[in-house]
């Protein structure tokens, strides 16, 4: 299994994602998974959230890649749920019409 994880600051995030993250794929029967920290051009939750952006990530990884995670703040945020939520319906459609235009 391939992933790429998807930091809001990869200056501040990296060192801890990995570890992180290869101790829950491990915890769920994937102790082998490639495991690639992105390291955006912009760090922050705005260049991370934003469509462009994600669009650009899964047109680069697309086929390459079986899972993407996306991990920012909460920041006590009160709408940032929604905003995850849109960033993933968009995500879920472009990798869906990807899909479906390959078969």
């Amino acid at each position: 299994m391939k992933v790429l994880v998807i930091p809001e600051d990869f200056s501040q995030d990296q060192h801890i994602l990995k570890p992180l993250i290869a101790a829950m794929l491990k915890a769920v029967g994937r102790p082998h998974a490639t495991i690639r920290i992105h390291n955006p051009k912009r760090g922050g939750i705005g260049e991370a959230l934003k469509t462009a952006n994600i669009t650009e990530i899964l047109h680069d990884y697309k086929g390459m890649v079986d899972l993407f995670l996306l991990c920012v703040d909460r920041d006590a945020e009160e709408h940032r749920r929604q905003q995850l939520d849109n960033v993933e319906a968009h995500a879920q459609t472009l990798l869906t019409a990807s899909h479906s235009s390959v078969a």
